[in-house]
């Protein structure tokens, strides 16, 4: 499965490339430049190519035949370094032919084509063996077709190392790391959901995430039949509910500063309480235990003329946070830091179930 995973990682990678190989394989047969090879014979008939005078040196009438022929020898590093590739390529080509991607099609076409000089030819009879960088570079100098195989061995050949096939598997199911951050905040966007649902609240959505100038995310209808808005990204806040934010107030000197600040997730019912969520997703204690804690304390001092009431929390990965933890900085207010499954908890706390 592993190595399945990393197969068509690779192939996406290498498609461009292969998608430029020739269509017809004969054109790489072509390329071959090769040598003649001239070899004495003898024969019990005549045939082309054959001496008379040395055959009648012989004796006459002659018994064998004499003569010289010449064949055409194709260059052997070429043809190696070809075998090999192309080796290497089936299970790639077969695992890609299997997804039926129509962006692999031509990819898929070519690579088949140049796949079918396995049973022709010279390369039929060539034993493969793995380049070397120097055997790469002098493949390379060939010009075209060539020029477009050295970059698929290369990667093959990486691909032959145990830690780079389980990093190209883990490019199949992990994020790509501008996204990791992104994802966590969805992800606890979910658990907050859960949670709400959980508690017994009806959720409607009002408009499509990542619009906060739309106003919030979420209507939220709770047991008792009071109505919550549920924020995805809480800049656009201030100025929904027509409060004036502290922080453009206090940098307004300051060019460039910025405007309004957000939480990434709240929940609030205006004037009276309000559940602020801010997603850390990293590997540092420091990250998301100091710095989360500075921004979930200057987030709740602003959200407090919002709501009266205020729970301010960081959430981080599990395995960073062990444990949830929580303080009151005043009677209003409380801080904490907690794991993604705690939020289904801190969302019946505020609802009060």
């Amino acid at each position: 499965m592993v190595r399945r995973r990393a197969r068509r990682v690779l192939f996406e990678r290498l498609q461009t490339t292969l998608a430029e190989w020739p269509e017809d394989p004969r054109d790489w047969l072509d390329a071959l430049p090769a040598s003649t090879e001239t070899r004495d014979y003898r024969s019990s008939s005549p045939r082309p190519g054959t001496s008379w005078t040395r055959t009648r040196i012989a004796g006459w009438p002659p018994r064998t035949f004499v003569g010289r022929d010449r064949r055409r020898v194709p260059e052997t590093l070429l043809s190696t370094v070809t075998r090999w590739t192309l080796d290497q390529l089936v299970p790639l080509v077969r695992d890609a032919e299997k997804l039926g991607d129509p962006h692999h099609r031509q990819a898929v076409r070519r690579a088949k084509a140049a796949l079918t000089l396995l049973d022709v030819e010279p390369l039929s009879d060539v034993t493969p063996a793995s380049p070397t960088p120097p055997d790469l570079a002098a493949v390379a100098a060939e010009g075209h077709p060539w020029r477009l195989l050295v970059p698929v061995a290369r990667a093959l050949q990486a691909a032959g190392d145990p830690e780079e096939l389980a990093r190209l598997a883990r490019e199949v199911v992990g994020p790509s790391p501008e996204l990791t951050g992104r994802l966590f905040h969805l992800a606890v966007l979910g658990e907050v959901l859960h949670g709400l649902r959980t508690a017994g609240a009806h959720v409607v959505s009002r408009h499509p995430l990542g619009d906060s100038s739309r106003g919030p995310a979420y209507l939220v209808t709770d047991h008792e039949d009071r109505e919550w808005d549920l924020w995805f990204e809480a800049a656009g806040a201030w100025g929904y509910y027509d409060v004036e934010e502290l922080y453009p107030k206090v940098a307004h000197g300051v060019p460039g500063a910025g405007g309004a600040l957000g939480t990434d997730l709240m929940l609030i019912r205006p004037g009276e309480s309000a559940l602020l969520l801010e997603c850390k997703h990293s590997f540092r204690p420091a990250v998301v235990a100091r710095g989360g804690y500075l921004q979930a304390l200057a987030y709740a001092v602003e959200a407090l003329d919002l709501a009266p009431a205020v729970t301010s929390v960081v959430v981080g990965p599990e395995g960073v946070v062990v444990e949830p933890g929580y303080g009151n900085p005043d009677p209003s207010t409380r801080i904490g830091i907690v794991r993604p499954y705690d939020v289904p908890i801190l969302i019946e706390h505020a609802l009060g179930t």
